[in-house]
C-alpha cells in the first residue's frame, strides 16, 4: 500500500505531467519497493516468460534463446521462461534488462497504476528498467507517450530538455549531437522525474547500478480518433445508403461533391453518441470483469431473459453464417443465419424472453461482453 507521503508526491508528480512541465522530485524513502533482491524473485517464478521480458546488450536486442530456457507449467514444457542465472550474466556484461507490464505481477506497481489511471483517465502502463553500474541506457531520445519515472533502487543521472512544442512527436531516436539536453539531476531511490510528450532525454546509471519504473500513459491522437469515427459513421444508420453502392467499372473517378454534406450530417451525429463513450479504466475494467462472470453465471439456466445493453450490426458473410459487430467495444463474432432471425428480433424489441441459450450460444459471449444481460427464468439447467 502507497503510503501518504508516497501518495502526495506521485499526484503532485501528475498535476505537472497534465500542466505538460518537467519536475524533477525527492523524497527520503522508496515511493515503491522494487529492488534487486524483488528481480530475482520475479524471475526466478517459472511463469515469467517474454515477451514480458526483454534484454538489450551495447544497443542491439540480445537473442531471446540466450536468457530463457525449457521449464514445465502444469503439464506442458514451455520453452520461452526465463533463466535468471543467464539474465544476471548478460547484466555482468552490461546488458540491460526491461520488465514490461510489471502492473500485472506486482500489486504496488498496480496501485501506482490505478492512481495514474484515476487522474488521467487513459490506461497506464509500467516497465521497470534494470541497468547495470555506468551504463548509458538508450542514445538520447523522445518518447510519444507522457511519462513519469520512478527510481526504485540504486540512482540514474538524468539529462533532458524541453517539450517539443506544438506537435504530436513521435517516439525516436535522436540522431547525431544533440545540444538541447539543458537540464540535468541526480535521480536517486525515492525520487522521481516527469517527462511530458516529446521531451528529449537521456540517462546514465550510477555506479551501483540503477532500477526505475516508467509509468506511461498515451494520450490519443487527433487523426486516430476521426479514423475511429469515420469507420463507426459507415457503419451507422445515419450514413448515406447511396455511399454503399458499387461504383461502375468505367467510373473510377466520380464526382463525390454532393455527397459532402450528407457525410459531414452522418460524422457530426456520431460525433455526438461516441462523445457519450468514456475510457475504460482497468478499475472499470475489472469491475466488468465481475459483470462478465455473473453474466455467465446467469446463462447457465435453462432459459434467460435477455435484454439488449448495447447496438450491433449483423452484416451477411454468406448463405451460412453472419459477422456481428458491436458499435461501442467493438467485439467481433461469426455466427449461424439461424440465429440471426433471434438476434434481430433482439434488436428490433430490445428484449427476448424464454431464450433457450443451448441453442444459442452466441448469446453467451454477447452477455459476457455486456452487450445484453441475461437473468434466469426457470429452474437452473445443469449440464
Amino acid at each position: 500500500m502507497l503510503d501518504k507521503t508516497s501518495k502526495a508526491l506521485l499526484e503532485e508528480g501528475l498535476q505537472r505531467l497534465k500542466a505538460g512541465e518537467t519536475a524533477h522530485l525527492s523524497q527520503v524513502e522508496s515511493i515503491i519497493h522494487f529492488d534487486f533482491s524483488d528481480l530475482g524473485r520475479l524471475l526466478r517464478n517459472p511463469l515469467s516468460r517474454t515477451p514480458q521480458v526483454r534484454v538489450a546488450l551495447r544497443g542491439r536486442k540480445v537473442q531471446e534463446s540466450r536468457y530463457t530456457r525449457t521449464t514445465v507449467v502444469g503439464r506442458q514444457e514451455v520453452n520461452d521462461s526465463i533463466c535468471p542465472e543467464r539474465i544476471a550474466k548478460l547484466i555482468s556484461q552490461g546488458a540491460t534488462v526491461t520488465l514490461d507490464s510489471l502492473e500485472l505481477s506486482v500489486p504496488e506497481v498496480a496501485e501506482v497504476c490505478q492512481l495514474f489511471e484515476d487522474q488521467l483517465q487513459r490506461p497506464c502502463l509500467a516497465t521497470a528498467y534494470i541497468t547495470p553500474a555506468n551504463v548509458e541506457g538508450l542514445a538520447p531520445h523522445i518518447d510519444e507517450e507522457d511519462v513519469m519515472m520512478v527510481q526504485t533502487a540504486g540512482s540514474k543521472h538524468w539529462r533532458y530538455g524541453q517539450p517539443e512544442p506544438g506537435v504530436g512527436t513521435m517516439s525516436r531516436i535522436i540522431e547525431g549531437d544533440y545540444p538541447n539536453l539543458t537540464q540535468s539531476g541526480l535521480l536517486q531511490t525515492g525520487g522521481l522525474i516527469t517527462l511530458p510528450s516529446g521531451t528529449p532525454h537521456s540517462g546514465t546509471s550510477s555506479s551501483k547500478g540503477s532500477i526505475h519504473i516508467t509509468f506511461s500513459v498515451e494520450r490519443p491522437r487527433y487523426g486516430k480518433l476521426f479514423s475511429q469515427l469515420l469507420s463507426k459513421t459507415v457503419e451507422s444508420s445515419a450514413f448515406p445508403s447511396k455511399l454503399h453502392e458499387q461504383l461502375p467499372f468505367d467510373n473510377y473517378q466520380p464526382p463525390l461533391n454532393e455527397y459532402i454534406e450528407p457525410i459531414i450530417s452522418a460524422l457530426e451525429h456520431q460525433l455526438q453518441e461516441s462523445s457519450k463513450e468514456t475510457c475504460e479504466t482497468s478499475a472499470q475494467w475489472n469491475e466488468r470483469i465481475e459483470d462478465i462472470y455473473a453474466s455467465w453465471d446467469a446463462v447457465t439456466f435453462g432459459a434467460v431473459t435477455v435484454k439488449l445493453k448495447e447496438s450491433f450490426t449483423l452484416n451477411s458473410v454468406d448463405e451460412n453464417t453472419t459477422r456481428i459487430r458491436t458499435m461501442t467495444s467493438g467485439l467481433q463474432a461469426t455466427v449461424s443465419r439461424e440465429l440471426e432471425t433471434t438476434l434481430r428480433t433482439l434488436l428490433d424489441r430490445k428484449r427476448l424472453d424464454h431464450v433457450d441459450v443451448d441453442k444459442f450460444p452466441i448469446l453467451s459471449t454477447l452477455a459476457g461482453y455486456g452487450v445484453v444481460s441475461a437473468n434466469p427464468t426457470s429452474e437452473k439447467h445443469i449440464p
